[in-house]
C-alpha cells in the first residue's frame, strides 16, 4: 500500500502518517481480538525527506508584512490566520 502512495506521488510525511495511523487501528484490532496480529508491525516505517530549512530574505519578510499591512482590523479575518 505505501509502494502504491509513493508511486502515486504522495509527500513522505503523508506515507508516514497513513502508517501511523493503519498501525494504531490494526493494534486496537488486536487488543480487541478482531484480528490475530497487527500486520503493520513487521513493515518499516517512512523515512521523512530531510530537507534544509529555507529562510525568508529581508525583502521577502517585508513583502509579506506589506500584504498583511491592515489584516485584523475589523476585517473578521485574525492575523494568524492570514498568514497561513
Amino acid at each position: 500500500m505505501l509502494a502504491r502512495k509513493r508511486a502515486a506521488g504522495l509527500a513522505a510525511s503523508t506515507r508516514r502518517t497513513i502508517y501511523t495511523v493503519v498501525r494504531a487501528v490494526l493494534d486496537c484490532a488486536v487488543r480487541d481480538g478482531l484480528v490475530a496480529r497487527n500486520a503493520a508491525a513487521s513493515v518499516k516505517r517512512p523515512t521523512l525527506d530531510r530537507r534544509e530549512a529555507r529562510y525568508l530574505s529581508r525583502d521577502e519578510v517585508q513583502r509579506l508584512l506589506d500584504g498583511l499591512a491592515g489584516v485584523g482590523n475589523g476585517d473578521g479575518v485574525r492575523r494568524g490566520a492570514a498568514v497561513r
